[in-house]
């Protein structure tokens, strides 16, 4: 019995510690140096300004990334955490945003009233899953479904970019079931 609870421990490390790997292979900055916000030109902090519309900033930094210094600006708008890392040309190579679960205010819709963009996004982001509830809120669509192993949750924003991804095995009695 210990034996199995050590294995489902280091099953379920294991699991997690996937969750936190970079999708898009290696392209994560190092080097990271606090700077004021204030230092930050003022070209790079419009440029984000009119990506991420109502953004209040908070601090920001600098990086090395792919061997060249870029800046990421953190910020708030519309009760969400941003995260945007910016070249110093202007040009925005990733918005992040950090979602608090309680202020999701999802209305339902039916999956077909999804944009095909964002169900093909979400398609490709999460292969054989079959999604079957989906909720906007924003601009921002979450969908849900399941495979014969794993219910996923996808949030994406309205150009069909993966802002928030969870997938869970699902458990013995949900797959003999059908159940989430």
């Amino acid at each position: 019995m210990i034996l199995i609870r050590k294995c489902a421990i280091v099953t379920t490390m294991a699991v997690c510690s996937w969750s936190f790997l970079p999708v898009s292979g290696g392209d994560v900055p190092v080097g990271e140096r606090a700077v004021a916000v204030s230092k930050v030109p003022q070209t790079l902090r419009t440029a984000v300004e009119e990506a991420v519309p109502g953004i209040w900033f908070t601090g920001a930094e600098t990086e090395e990334y792919r061997g060249g210094k870029v800046y990421e600006l953190q910020g708030y708008a519309n009760n969400q955490e941003y995260e945007t890392l910016i070249s110093p040309e202007g040009g925005i190579i990733r918005t992040e945003i950090n979602f608090a679960e309680d202020d999701w205010d999802g209305k339902e819709v039916k999956l077909a009233e999804v944009p095909a963009g964002i169900r093909a996004a979400a398609e490709k982001a999460a292969p054989g899953v079959q999604f079957r509830e989906a909720e906007t809120d924003s601009g921002i669509y979450e969908l849900a479904g399941r495979s014969d192993e794993y219910h996923c949750e996808i949030k994406l924003a309205g150009n069909g970019h993966v802002l928030k991804m969870t997938c869970e095995e699902r458990g013995f009695f949900s797959r003999l079931f059908g159940m989430f």
